[in-house]
């Protein structure tokens, strides 16, 4: 039996981590407005999450039940690390969007299926 209570907090608690790696990583970014380099990170991260709530739904089924939330959380943080050195070489917002969506299939859902439906 799981409780929403648990779900709930993991789920927040990894997004706080993600909000401060975002924080951390800043630094090693090109110069861009401060805004504008939060705006991207919380795109990528929301990209993850999605292309996990869609895809790993789809492929799972109910075998994971309500650990669903707070592993799109987790593919919002693995997406938004994955970008970090796209990000870092000067790619633009779309090259970096596009980047995360396709990491997010081809690596963060079948791991995270294999990972976390056993």
């Amino acid at each position: 039996m799981e409780s929403w209570g648990i779900i709930t907090a993991s789920a927040i608690a990894v997004a706080v981590v993600t909000a401060s790696i975002a924080v951390v990583y800043r630094r090693m970014l090109p110069a861009s407005a401060w805004s504008r380099s939060a705006l991207l990170s919380v795109a990528v991260a929301a990209i993850g999450a999605v292309v996990w709530g869609v895809l790993g739904s789809l492929a799972a089924g109910d075998i994971l039940g309500m650990r669903v939330v707070p592993i799109a959380a987790l593919g919002g943080l693995a997406a938004f690390i994955a970008t970090v050195a796209v990000r870092a070489t000067g790619a633009g917002p779309a090259r970096t969007l596009i980047f995360a969506a396709l990491w997010s299939a081809v690596v963060f859902v079948p791991t995270a299926l294999l990972a976390f439906s056993g």
